[in-house]
């Protein structure tokens, strides 16, 4: 109520002063018509409704503000009226028979001036003197109560107007300090929310900057201990393959000095039996023909037993030599198990640590595919809702995957608000084998139709589920000696071909069996495998193989792309028609066929 008394003070005196002039004008002591059959009492109703809601506060807002000013406003003018009435009492002026005639506020029944009371000493008037005086007066009268009326209604029309202008500028002000009122609210509680915020962004900066120092502290003790014991298992690796390598050594050594000894004691004793023989034919000259035909059968003989022991000789030297290369994959295994091993501890040392994840680990972004996109729908744990988000993020090729760091997984995993469970899902094992050209199960199962994908295929694996997509994910073939000495990159390999069947390698032009064999010790058994060969790889497969860029002036990966999708070349029908000796089968083509290259000196 004080709001609207200070807000609109000028308003209600202005209602009081219209108030108090036209009760000065209406005021009169003539008996009036009964107040209950008078507007007073329908007024009076309306004003206690009007007070009975703003008491209890029925309407909200604005319209029960307007409702408080326009009870204020009646109630001031009404007050006006009762002053200036009084005042024109007080002053004398309240007689009927003051007012001018027909004035405002008058009864219509006061037309004329009431006589005034008999003298009995006074002569009285004529009646045509009376009726022209009461004839004039009647006629002044009706001029007076005209121009009061004409008068009244231009100061109510002015009273109106100026009011409703007043009444305009009232609202269009207290709009207007609304608005600024509440513009300076929200300024203010912008730039509280934006300390605040700001306070919370050096917090978190802090708090991310201590858990990387700690983390990084950490990830160096570990990766200081796994070098350790990466050397310690070398050097114990490579003092055992010495070692080997000496007694294969010796035991070679021996082997030929044996054969040798044989071999010249053979050769002593053909010699003996020769020259037994020459002397036989010198002394038997009439049987010159049988001995010459003796002599040459006795030098087939001789021929075909030093094939045979020569054939002995060379079927031990490679027995020894595979068994040299068995003590060597054993070294390697042992050197690769002692790595895993080591890797495993810093695994477990990295797990223990908190996991900070940082912008800085953020995968490359393409931000287009290159090509063709790849189905990542194909990976288990990946649906249209995660492909989305990691379209969204430039990720569109398996090679991008499986190219991923533990860091950069992390990174992904949080902003797919999912920590962990990149690495948990193996999906970058799972890019790794599809960038290489090969199918998981699950992917066989998405494109033969057995598997739909959907929306809940964006639901994370169980702890099962996760196992069991591990135990189908192809055991990898194992790192070669001098892997890092070659150019380009090593392309994925598996330790055995898919289901147990190799492609056949020699329908590609340029792979024989020795070739084919050297593949299979990498691992690659399928043309799908060549066929996902990029440059880098074409380039370290040549070099790895001694003959680097004949993969490229070859076009094996063109062939192997052909031959993959289930079509033919005119080297692959002839091959198949057996028209080419180098690729003929000789039993030795499937998963036996494996061949390491030795590193060179």
């Amino acid at each position: 109520m004080m709001y609207d008394l200070t807000t609109f003070l000028f308003w209600i005196l202005l209602a009081a002063v219209i108030g108090g002039f036209v009760g000065w004008h209406s005021w009169s002591d003539d008996k009036r018509p009964d107040w209950l059959r008078s507007w007073l009492l329908p007024a009076t109703l309306a004003f206690g409704i009007g007070a009975l809601l703003a008491l209890l506060s029925v309407l909200p807002g604005r319209a029960g503000l307007w409702l408080e000013v326009a009870l204020l406003t009646v109630s001031a003018y009404v007050l006006g009226c009762l002053s200036g009435g009084q005042l024109k009492e007080y002053v004398g002026l309240g007689d009927s028979s003051a007012m001018a005639p027909g004035g405002p506020g008058t009864s219509a029944a006061f037309t004329a001036a009431p006589a005034p009371p008999a003298r009995p000493w006074a002569d009285s008037p004529s009646p045509a003197a009376q009726a022209a005086a009461s004839i004039e007066a009647d006629r002044l009268a009706a001029e007076a109560a005209a121009k009061a009326e004409a008068d009244r209604l231009t100061a109510e029309a002015a009273a109106k107007a100026e009011a409703d202008r007043l009444t305009a500028e009232a609202a269009a002000k207290a709009e207007a300090d609304r608005l600024a009122a509440e513009a300076a609210a929200k300024a203010e509680a912008d730039r509280l929310a934006a300390e605040a915020a700001a306070k919370a962004e050096a917090d978190r900066l802090a708090a991310e900057a201590a858990a990387k120092a700690e983390a990084d502290r950490l990830a160096a003790e570990a990766a200081a201990k796994a070098e350790a014991n990466r050397l310690a298992a070398e050097a114990a690796a490579k003092a055992e393959a010495d070692r080997l390598a000496a007694e294969a050594a010796a035991k070679a050594e021996a082997d030929r000095l044996a054969a040798e000894a044989a071999a010249k004691a053979e050769a002593d004793r053909l010699a003996a039996e020769a020259a037994a023989k020459a002397e036989a034919d010198r002394l038997a000259t009439e049987a010159a023909a049988k001995a010459e035909a003796d002599r040459l059968a006795a030098e087939a003989a001789a021929k075909a037993e030093a094939d045979r022991l020569a054939a002995e000789a060379a079927a031990k030297a490679e027995a020894d030599r595979l068994a040299a290369e068995a003590a060597a994959a054993k070294a390697e295994a042992d050197r690769l198990a002692a790595e895993a091993e080591a890797d495993q501890l810093a695994a477990e040392v990295a797990a223990s640590a908190p996991t900070t994840v940082t912008a800085d680990d953020r995968p490359r972004a393409l931000p287009a595919p290159d090509g063709t996109a790849d189905d990542l729908k194909l990976i288990k744990g990946i649906g249209p809702k995660n492909e989305r988000i990691l379209n969204e993020i430039g990720v569109h090729h398996f090679s991008q995957i499986a190219a991923w760091s533990p860091g950069q997984a992390s990174w992904v995993g949080d902003h797919m608000a999912f920590p962990g469970r990149i690495e948990r899902e193996h999906w970058i094992a799972q890019a790794k084998l599809l960038a290489a050209g090969l199918d998981t199960a699950h992917s066989s199962a998405v494109k033969s139709g057995a598997i739909t994908i959907d929306d809940t295929a964006d639901a994370p694996l169980s702890g099962d589920e996760a196992d069991a997509l591990l135990a189908q994910l192809p055991d990898l073939a194992p790192a070669v000696e001098n892997e890092d000495a070659h150019a380009g990159r090593r392309p994925l390999g598996l330790a055995a071909p898919r289901g147990g069947q190799a492609d056949d390698l020699k329908l590609i032009k340029g792979i024989g069996k020795q070739n084919e064999a050297r593949l299979h010790g990498l691992g690659i058994w399928h043309f799908a495998q060549i066929a996902a060969w990029t440059p880098d790889h074409a380039k370290w497969v040549g070099s790895y193989l001694a003959f680097a860029g004949r993969i490229e002036r070859e076009q094996w990966i063109a062939q192997a792309e052909e031959l993959a999708s289930g079509g033919t070349t005119e080297f692959a029908r002839r091959v198949e028609a057996g028209l080419v000796k180098s690729s003929l089968d000789d039993g030795s083509h499937g998963q036996d066929n494996i061949e390491i290259v030795q590193p060179r000196e």
